[in-house]
């Protein structure tokens, strides 16, 4: 939590709430396989990340969640991993251990089904995909929703409300999407989509409508 005046008006701004367990066991997990990475970088993500025709036409249905612990970079994990810490404390207090880490699991897989879609319909390639992000775009869902009025900073800089937080990611998501940069943007959105699912079917339509609108 970082407080600081801005006029004659103090804002108190949320930055994680603590190493939760849950969190600190997805932290490790993702650490410890990135190490892993770099002693076999190919064969791991090849047999581990998330390959579409790979994942379903050779049966290797594992990738769907192995590869929510694989990252392309330091830069890569340390972004998810940050995410994962702001968020994650928060949403694991309220949905509990058990139910955070399905959530979190449910969200990173949902971005990858939702690359294989696009990939059998011949919009995305049949490329080697890794990463948390969806994952990390779902905690992000779900914050805004248990904590829509909540201040988060903006690139670390700005500070706003949590919910404004998901829309402009997400639609900076959607716009980034038609550029071809390396990144799997609608696997982000895959995983955002994916959380407002959950929270649809779990406290229904008017809760997810409530929070931002309230």
């Amino acid at each position: 939590m970082v407080q600081f005046t801005y006029g004659n008006r103090q804002i108190t701004v949320q930055f994680g709430n603590g190493l939760t367990k849950g969190v600190a066991l997805l932290i490790g997990i993702s650490v410890g396989v990135f190490l892993l990475q770099l002693l076999a970088w190919q064969a791991v993500a090849q047999a581990f990340g998330f390959v579409p025709s790979y994942a379903v036409g050779r049966l290797m249905v594992w990738q769907f969640i192995t590869a929510i612990f694989l990252h392309g970079s330091v830069n890569h994990l340390l972004f998810n991993m940050i995410g994962l810490y702001m968020f994650g404390g928060a949403v694991e207090k309220v949905l509990k251990v058990r139910d955070f880490l399905f959530y979190f699991l449910i969200c990173g897989a949902s971005g990858f089904v939702l690359t294989f879609i696009l990939y059998a319909i011949g919009i995305l390639p049949n490329a080697v995909n890794l990463g948390a992000s969806g994952a990390v775009y779902g905690l992000l869902v779900a914050y805004s929703l248990l904590f829509p009025k909540e201040k988060v900073l903006l690139f670390l800089v700005i500070p706003m409300q949590a919910k404004w937080l998901a829309v402009i990611f997400a639609g900076a998501e959607l716009l980034l999407s038609v550029r071809t940069d390396g990144i799997n943007h609608f696997g982000h959105l895959g995983g955002a989509a994916a959380g407002v699912g959950y929270f649809v079917y779990m406290k229904g339509l008017a809760f997810v409508r409530t929070a931002f609108v309230a």
